[in-house]
C-alpha cells in the first residue's frame, strides 16, 4: 500500500517502482506476469483515474477490486460487496424453502449456519463493523430474518422479530462485534500479525477503576481512518473482562466474549 502524497508524480513513481519490483521478483521465480489482469485502486477521497506503467503496459486505477472474495471500493463504503452478497443470498432462499420441507429444524439450522451464514458473513472482519452504513445493516437484517422465517415456517410474516431472535442465530450487529473481538483476541495474544499488534498497542490503555478492561482511544485524523480496528471495536470492547487473559486459551476467551455480548 502506497500513501497518497500531494505531488501526483511522486505517487506514480512510488507505485510504478513497487509494481516493477514485484514483477521482477515473480519473473526471477519463473512466473509470468499478466499486466492486463493486474489491477490498481486509489483508496481515499480522490476519484482520479491515474495511469501507472507496468513494464511496457499501462494500468489504470479503477473504482474498486475484488480480493479473495471481498470487493474493495475506492471509498471503502463496502456497498457493492454487501449488495452483491445479498443478491447471491436472495437467490438461495428458494432452495432453502425446498430444504426446510425435507429437514428437521435442527438439521436445517445446521445447514443454514454452514452454507448460508458462512457465505453471508465471509470476510466480515473487514467490511462489517461500526463503519458500515446503516442502510446496509438494515438490508443484512432483512435477509437474516427472512431465513429465520423459513426456519419457523412463518410464510405470512406473523411473528415479530424479537420472537425470531429466540431461535438463537446472532443478528449482523452482534456477529460483527463477536468476529472483530475474536480477531483482536488473536492479535493481542499471539502478536500476529505484528504490525497490527503494534497499532493496537499504541491505542490501548487500562481504565484505573477497571484495571482488567481493555479500552481503545481514537487516533484518527480523518473520517477515512474510522475503519481502523481500534475504532471499530471501541464502542463495545470495554465490556470484555480480561481478568485471566494471560492464563486461559483462545477458545475460553471466545466463550467469555460471547457471554459479555449475550451472544
Amino acid at each position: 500500500m502506497i500513501v497518497w502524497e500531494e505531488n501526483e508524480e511522486d505517487l506514480k513513481k512510488k507505485v510504478e517502482d513497487c509494481i516493477n519490483s514485484h514483477c521482477r521478483a515473480l519473473i526471477d521465480l519463473g512466473m509470468i506476469v499478466n499486466a492486463k489482469k493486474t489491477e490498481a485502486v486509489l483508496f481515499g477521497k480522490t476519484s482520479k483515474r491515474i495511469e501507472f506503467k507496468c513494464g511496457a503496459d499501462t494500468i489504470t486505477a479503477g473504482p474498486g477490486m475484488k480480493v479473495l472474495g471481498v470487493y474493495f471500493d475506492e471509498h471503502l463504503t463496502w456497498k457493492e460487496h454487501v449488495e452483491k452478497t445479498l443478491s447471491k443470498m436472495s437467490r438461495l432462499t428458494a432452495g432453502l424453502r425446498f430444504l426446510r420441507k425435507r429437514l428437521s429444524k435442527t438439521q436445517f439450522l445446521n445447514a443454514t449456519t454452514s452454507q448460508f451464514y458462512g457465505t453471508l458473513y465471509y470476510g466480515c472482519q473487514v467490511w462489517l463493523g461500526y463503519h458500515t452504513r446503516m442502510s446496509l445493516i438494515r438490508k443484512l437484517n432483512s435477509i437474516h430474518y427472512k431465513v429465520l422465517r423459513i426456519v419457523e415456517h412463518d410464510w405470512k410474516k406473523k411473528k415479530k422479530r424479537h420472537e425470531l431472535d429466540k431461535i438463537g442465530r446472532a443478528k449482523p450487529t452482534k456477529w460483527m462485534s463477536y468476529s472483530t473481538g475474536t480477531l483482536v483476541i488473536k492479535i493481542m495474544r499471539d502478536k500476529f500479525p505484528f504490525c497490527l499488534y503494534e497499532k493496537l498497542s499504541e491505542t490501548v490503555y487500562q481504565e484505573r477503576r477497571k484495571p482488567n478492561r481493555l479500552l481503545f482511544y481514537d487516533k484518527s485524523i480523518s473520517k477515512f481512518e474510522f475503519q481502523a480496528i481500534q475504532n471499530r471495536i471501541r464502542d463495545y470492547f470495554y465490556n470484555f473482562n480480561f481478568n485471566h487473559f494471560p492464563e486461559i486459551n483462545n477458545n475460553q476467551l471466545r466463550i467469555q466474549l460471547k457471554k459479555s455480548l449475550n451472544f
